[in-house]
């Protein structure tokens, strides 16, 4: 009973030096990642006792839902045994091998449209910095709000929600997003014109998937976006620079070699500030 009573202390005060008030990281998740460490390192091994979830509770000043629900998780991948009347132990698991002990990766061979995509994948990379396109204010994102919203529409949602989509997005979401285009960008749409995707970058990829072939030409905004640029040059398309205007792109500068080509695909989607003046246009910039 002591040797329990010593090992439940010390493992409560190290826990308690490893927990802190991080926001991005819940109590649940470091006391789960703090016993899963000591567990695969050997400072607790295979017959060990645990504290119990009420000491550990009252040791560390948190709920014991919060102790409980690491110690769940611990238990479904084994590395806990928990045996009736006696509390949890440490798993005879078998030896891990040190990162240094691990051998060294086998090089990967990767295609040339691989090659390419991790060439420009720094494009996409801004950090945040000020004015970098797709990027807003992160720090004032209503994160509480955001959490609070997506809690009650998760417990309200139907089970088809959950499911594959194959037709671009839940309908209901692609009906309120024609009401706000209509009224916030003057853009008369209908919700079968709309396709919901996880980016603009992935919007860019179907795209291109859909309308060209390796080897066609992309007219494209001089400044433009360097993401839409990664992609077009990723899937083997020529890109021809057109120098833009206070209207965005404008044809009638375009090198002479670009118009004597045919552009199947035109990225002529306008700074954000002309959305309003180019929301009549029904083809989105894509002929």
């Amino acid at each position: 009973m002591k040797r329990r009573d010593a090992a439940s202390d010390w493992i409560a005060e190290a826990l308690a030096l490893r927990l802190t008030a991080n926001e991005a990281t819940t109590l649940v998740q470091q006391l789960y990642c703090s016993l899963k460490e000591w567990i695969q390192h050997g400072e607790l091994t295979d017959g060990d006792t645990l504290p119990s979830s009420r000491y550990l509770a009252r040791a560390l000043g948190i709920s014991r839902n919060t102790v409980l629900a690491a110690m769940d998780r611990l238990l479904a991948e084994g590395l806990l045994i928990s045996r009736q009347g006696a509390g949890l132990y440490v798993a005879n698991l078998p030896a891990l091998l040190t990162r240094a002990e691990l051998p060294p990766p086998l090089p990967v061979r990767y295609s040339s449209r691989g090659n390419k995509l991790l060439t420009l994948s720094g494009t996409l990379s801004h950090g945040h910095r000020p004015f970098a396109p797709g990027v807003p204010a992160l720090d004032l994102f209503p994160r509480e709000q955001w959490q609070r919203l997506l809690r009650r529409h998760y417990y309200h949602a139907e089970m088809a929600w959950m499911d594959y989509q194959t037709s671009g997005g839940l309908p209901e979401l692609k009906a309120s997003l024609c009401d706000y285009l209509r009224l916030s960008r003057a853009v008369r749409c209908q919700p079968e014109q709309i396709v919901i995707t996880q980016g603009a970058q992935q919007a860019f990829e179907l795209i291109t998937q859909l309308l060209t072939d390796p080897g066609d030409s992309v007219w494209m905004e001089e400044p433009g976006y360097g993401g839409a640029q990664a992609c077009f040059l990723a899937s083997g398309l020529t890109v021809m620079p057109i120098p833009v205007d206070k209207e965005g792109l404008n044809p009638s500068l375009a090198p002479r070699e670009c118009t004597s080509t045919s552009a199947n695909l035109r990225d002529t989607l306008p700074p954000v500030s002309q959305w309003r003046d180019h929301a009549s246009a029904q083809t989105a910039g894509v002929t």
